[in-house]
């Protein structure tokens, strides 16, 4: 029931605020992606409670929230723009589809107020090569961009200092600090280990069925992430995780 006017700071108009935006998605976006529809939009809700504003995925079709798992909600480059250009919108995000083999490293927090990396950040870019980087909409974090056949671990690591997206996620774009605008192999031996190393891998839950005895050998964290993965309830449920006051 929110209007557009709602995802927007006071003194910016919709064209103003998206236009500028545009113009780095433009340049800096790797023209791979800018060829795939996997494209929504994203407006933002300032929450002063977090410190940081809350994110809003926009299906084109609809004007209701966008899917990550489902190709429907989501539209082509051009036709994104135009519509965050016309309804309202900060920047876009792309989906992550696990079929392009496109993989994302999403590191929170770990830019300081002087610009300073964090030491896993540091360590992540000695090891990465000349990929697709940028900063986040928070200018806090980093997106670190690759290329994968697959590499079975979790998507969260055990120090919560890491993310590691292959499918079902969306990755809000800002083209921000980029120097690089193609994609590196994130199959590399020194990148499969600092993943693997981070990440652990997954390992066979074999406790279906059987009752408590079964859900007491899942850890919180696999707990979490079964949860955040299901098809139909699993953006709702990581956005009311992450703190997000849906209703």
């Amino acid at each position: 029931g929110k209007k557009v006017k709602t995802y927007q700071r006071p003194g910016e108009t919709k064209s103003e605020k998206f236009e500028e935006r545009k113009k780095v998605l433009d340049e800096k976006i790797p023209q791979e992606m800018k060829n795939k529809p996997n494209w929504v939009i994203v407006r933002l809700s300032d929450n002063p409670k977090k410190g940081r504003p809350d994110k809003y995925l926009i299906n084109v079709h609809t004007g209701k929230f966008a899917e990550c798992d489902n190709p429907e909600t989501w539209t082509d480059y051009q036709t994104a723009c135009e519509y965050a250009s016309t309804n309202g919108g900060v920047t876009l995000a792309y989906a992550l589809d696990g079929k392009d083999g496109i993989a994302c490293i999403d590191l929170d927090h770990c830019i300081d107020e002087n610009g300073e990396y964090s030491e896993l950040a540091k360590e992540v870019l000695s090891k990465c090569g000349n990929t697709y980087v940028e900063t986040s909409v928070s200018g806090k974090g980093l997106h670190i961009f690759g290329k994968t056949e697959g590499i079975d671990v979790r998507t969260f690591s055990k120090d919560g200092d890491l993310e590691f997206y292959q499918k079902s996620h969306f990755i809000a774009m800002t083209g921000d600090n980029v120097t690089d605008i193609r994609f590196e192999s994130f199959d590399s031996d020194k990148m499969k280990e600092l993943i693997t190393r981070k990440c652990e891998k997954r390992s066979p839950w074999n406790g279906k069925g059987a009752g408590v005895e079964g859900l007491s050998k899942m850890s919180d964290r696999d707990v979490v992430e079964k949860a955040c993965a299901d098809k139909k309830h699993g953006e709702t449920i990581k956005s009311l995780y992450n703190g997000q006051d849906l209703f």
